[in-house]
């Protein structure tokens, strides 16, 4: 008999073509499908999405805004005491959804009552998440086991004591993510041909620390062959736009948000991708790129995974290094291709959607024993 799964996604859209958490759930999902199990996402969600699984949207009325928080909260306490569930999967959501303290307790109250398991993946690190970490404790000490996807996030969930936990990165799709000829209509259409493109993706927000590599290509402007290209948006969008115009960077191109489909394309036409966050392990971005064979340029402020190698599968930076270390492996073609096929057998061998998947499903049945 499969397993009954519920996972919900406190979010007003649920759009997995977008990438970030409602891609892992995504993910998640269509895999447990695969295995025979029973799935429900639930979401307060206003678009429409297309999968295997049951997506359950819970509408709420908007126009109350004071009080819309509590109204999603109320929607998924009633819906749960009607259903059934093995599993409850809860994810890191939304601020002030943790802030307004409106899901710990009835939720894992809830799954007690229900005699269900409760599994907590936190997605992002205690820096990212360090204005509601004490109720993110509250959350992690309530479920029967914890995920993370940040590997230096190992220390902080022992310092909670907490026994039943493990290190699983994000899943990645290697069957669409792998090497790949480069897109010619892309080359064509923003005039790359024979230049070194440095290709970032990250949302335009503070935290993302884009601005540093902005100020890097500003650096970088005498050299008429580099060509940043920036995918994502944000609320800094326009401000970066009009910055980089002050400083006469013709060398940054701002593409906007784009579907998590058409990343691998854009990978393609990258020689590079850059991720330089302060803050966190390695992202969705940089295994994605990795899964496509190129070298990925990252600062690595915490604990890293045990198998990740500075300059064997990827290149380890400094904000004072950082131009010696892109010239370095721009200059050296044999290198970019060794760290390429080894950050491919990274995750191939550690990220792989399949074998997330596999290890996810092994910690549900493991509780229900």
């Amino acid at each position: 008999m499969g397993i009954i799964l519920k996972i919900i996604d406190l979010r007003d859209k649920y759009l997995p073509s977008m990438g970030g958490t409602e891609l892992y759930i995504d993910q998640i999902g269509r895999y447990m499908v695969r295995n025979g199990h029973n799935v429900n996402v639930l979401t307060t969600t206003m678009g429409y999405y297309n999968a295997p699984y049951n997506i359950v949207r819970l509408q709420f009325n908007p126009l109350i805004h004071r009080f819309v928080e509590r109204q999603k909260s109320l929607l998924y306490y009633r819906w749960l005491l009607k259903e059934s569930f093995d599993i409850l999967h809860l994810h890191t959501f939304s601020p002030r959804f943790h802030i307004f303290n409106l899901i710990s307790y009835p939720i894992f109250n809830i799954a007690k009552l229900k005699k269900a398991k409760v599994v907590f993946t936190l997605h992002g690190s205690k820096q990212l998440y360090w204005y509601m970490w004490d109720q993110i404790k509250t959350e992690i000490r309530k479920s029967n086991f914890v995920i993370f996807v940040d590997y230096h996030m190992l220390k902080y969930v022992k310092e909670l004591g907490i026994k039943n936990f493990s290190y699983i990165p994000t899943p990645i799709n290697t069957s669409i993510f792998h090497p790949m000829l480069k897109n010619e209509k892309l080359l064509e259409f923003y005039n790359l041909y024979n230049k070194f493109v440095i290709l970032s993706i990250s949302r335009l927000e503070q935290d993302r620390n884009v601005i540093e590599l902005l100020e890097m290509a500003r650096k970088l402007k005498g050299y008429s062959d580099i060509i940043f290209m920036i995918i994502g948006s944000g609320s800094l969008g326009n401000y970066y736009k009009s910055l980089t115009k002050k400083w006469g960077c013709k060398n940054i191109i701002f593409v906007g948000k784009i579907f998590n489909l058409y990343i691998p394309e854009y990978l393609s036409i990258a020689d590079v991708l850059v991720n330089p966050i302060n803050v966190g392990g390695i992202g969705r971005a940089a295994l994605e790129a990795m899964a496509c064979g190129k070298p990925v340029l990252r600062k690595v402020i915490e604990d890293d995974h045990p198998h990740l190698k500075d300059e064997i599968n990827f290149i380890r930076y400094t904000k004072n290094n950082f131009i010696t270390k892109l010239l370095l492996i721009k200059n050296d073609e044999e290198l970019m291709l060794k760290i390429g096929e080894n950050a491919r057998s990274f995750v191939v061998d550690h990220a792989s959607t399949d074998l997330v998947g596999k290890r996810i499903e092994s910690i549900y049945q493991r509780l229900l024993l």
